[in-house]
C-alpha cells in the first residue's frame, strides 16, 4: 500500500525532525517506515519545492508560503486577511497536487486540522484521513486565560511586542477560518478522545470517524522504576501560548507558598515566557519556587517524570497531551484540568486527578495530598501506568491503522 503522509513537521537535509523529534507524530511516522507492507512519502514544510529519498522513504520538501511585507502590512492595517488566505490554498493545493501525482498514493494521511494539508480533498479523488492533533476554533475561543485581553497584552511593553502580538491574532482568525472549511469538506477522521468525536460530528456530521491511540516516543517504553522523591516535587511540560496555562502554575505556587510550610520544587519544561504570566498575576515565578528549564530532551523529561512526586498539566484547553500519556506511562500520578479531550485519558480519581479549569485551590490540595499520602500517590500513578501500557500499545496501534487505510481505500474504490 502506498501511503503519501502530509504534515507540518520541519525536517533538515538529513530528514532529522526539529524539536526533539516533534513527538507522537515522528514516532507514528517512523512505525509507517518499518512497515514492510507500506511503501511510504512524507511532504514536509522546507524552503523549496524537492523531492529526494532516503532510506526507501520519499521526501518531498514543500515550500512554505509567507506573506510578503506589503501583505504584512495590510494585514497590520486591518486589510481582507480572509482574501489572502484564500489566495495561498491555490499555491499550497498545486503543491500538494503535484506531489499526488508523482507518487500515486492509495490513501493520503494529514496530520492536523491546523495546517494546509488537509486542501488536498479538494485537488484529487485519492482519499484522505485527517488525523486529528488540537483543533484550533475551540482552542481559539479558550486562548486567553482569565483577566487577559488582547488589548491587555498589546499595552504591555513596546512597538515591536505590539506588532508580533497582533500578527499573531490574525494569524489565528486566519487558521481557524481555513481549519471549519477544511474540517466541512473531509470524509474520513482519525482521533482518539470524545472531544475529537464530537467536535468531528459537529463540523462534519456525515463523515466516518475512526479511534486510534498515539504511539509514544520509543524512550517511555523502556521498562521503567519510578522513584518518590522526599521531597516535594513537581513538573509541568508546556509551551508559550496563553492558554497553556502558566498563570496557573503562578498561582497555585503561590498558594502553596501562603497555606503550607512544605518545601517544594515546581520544574516547568518548555518555551515559556514568563513576562505576561507574571505581570498579570503579580507574581515572579522565581519567588515561588517555580523554575523555568527550557526546551529539554526526550531523557531528560523521562528522568524528571520518574524522580517526581506529581505531574500537573495546567492548560485552559488540550486534546490528548502527550505530557500526560507520557507520565502515566511511568506511573506518575497527574493532576490535569479537566478540558478537552483530556477527561478520556484521566479515570478522576483512579488514574489521575480532574480539576475545573483555573482552580488552584483544588489543584494545590491535591498536589499536598498526593505529597503526604505515598500509598495514594503510588496507586494511581500504577493505575494509570497499567492503563496507559493498553492504550499506547504499538502492536495494537500497528494494526489497527493498517486496518483502518485498508477499510478507507476499500471503501473509495467501491465508490
Amino acid at each position: 500500500m502506498k501511503v503519501l503522509v502530509l504534515s507540518n513537521l520541519v525536517a533538515d537535509s538529513e530528514n532529522k525532525f526539529f524539536y526533539n523529534g516533534c513527538g507522537w507524530i515522528s514516532s507514528y511516522i517512523n512505525v509507517l517506515k518499518q512497515n514492510n507492507n507500506i511503501n511510504l512519502a512524507l511532504g514536509l514544510i522546507g524552503k523549496n519545492f524537492n523531492c529526494n529519498v532516503n532510506d526507501g522513504v520519499l521526501y518531498y520538501s514543500i515550500a512554505e508560503i509567507r506573506n510578503t511585507f506589503l501583505q504584512k502590512i495590510q494585514l497590520f492595517f486591518g486589510g481582507d486577511w480572509k482574501k489572502i488566505e484564500t489566495n495561498t490554498w491555490k499555491i499550497y493545493e498545486s503543491s500538494i497536487k503535484r506531489i499526488v501525482e508523482d507518487f500515486k498514493p492509495d490513501i493520503i494521511h494529514v496530520f492536523g486540522s491546523e495546517n494546509v494539508y488537509g486542501l488536498a480533498n479538494l485537488v484529487t479523488d485519492v482519499p484522505v484521513i485527517l488525523h486529528l492533533q488540537g483543533i484550533l476554533n475551540p482552542i481559539f475561543n479558550a486562548y486567553l486565560p482569565p483577566f487577559y485581553s488582547w488589548n491587555i497584552l498589546h499595552g504591555f511593553i513596546n512597538p515591536k511586542v505590539f506588532y508580533n502580538l497582533k500578527m499573531t491574532h490574525i494569524v489565528w482568525l486566519r487558521q481557524c477560518y481555513r481549519e471549519k472549511f477544511i474540517l466541512s469538506h473531509t470524509k474520513y477522521f482519525l482521533g482518539r478522545t470524545e472531544w475529537d468525536r464530537r467536535l468531528v460530528a459537529l463540523f462534519s456530521p456525515n463523515a466516518q470517524y475512526n479511534v486510534s491511540w498515539e504511539f509514544l516516543r520509543p524512550v517511555f517504553y523502556c521498562s521503567v522504576t519510578r522513584n518518590n522523591p522526599e521531597k516535594l516535587i513537581i513538573v509541568s511540560i508546556i509551551s508559550s501560548p496563553h492558554y497553556k496555562g502558566f498563570d496557573n502554575i503562578l498561582k497555585t505556587a503561590d498558594l502553596l507558598k501562603k497555606v503550607t510550610s512544605v518545601d517544594f520544587d515546581w520544574n516547568v519544561y518548555g518555551n515559556v515566557n514568563p513576562v505576561y504570566g507574571e505581570k498579570i498575576t503579580k507574581i515572579r515565578h522565581d519567588n515561588v519556587n517555580v523554575f523555568l528549564q527550557g526546551i529539554a530532551t526526550e531523557d531528560t523529561l523521562k528522568n524528571a517524570l520518574q524522580n517526581c512526586t506529581v505531574y500537573v498539566h495546567p492548560s485552559y484547553i488540550d486534546n490528548s497531551p502527550n505530557s500526560v500519556c507520557e507520565a502515566q506511562i511511568l506511573g506518575c500520578p497527574v493532576i490535569a484540568n479537566n478540558v478537552g479531550g483530556v477527561s478520556s485519558l484521566i479515570k478522576d480519581g483512579e488514574t489521575g486527578f480532574l480539576v475545573p479549569a483555573n482552580d488552584p485551590f483544588q489543584t494545590a490540595y491535591l498536589i499536598l495530598e498526593l505529597f503526604k499520602n505515598r500509598f495514594l500517590n503510588e496507586k494511581v500513578g500504577n493505575n494509570a501506568r497499567q492503563m496507559a501500557l493498553i492504550r499506547h500499545n504499538c502492536s495494537d496501534i500497528k494494526s489497527n491503522i493498517i486496518r483502518i487505510y485498508k477499510d478507507i481505500v476499500k471503501k473509495s474504490k467501491n465508490y
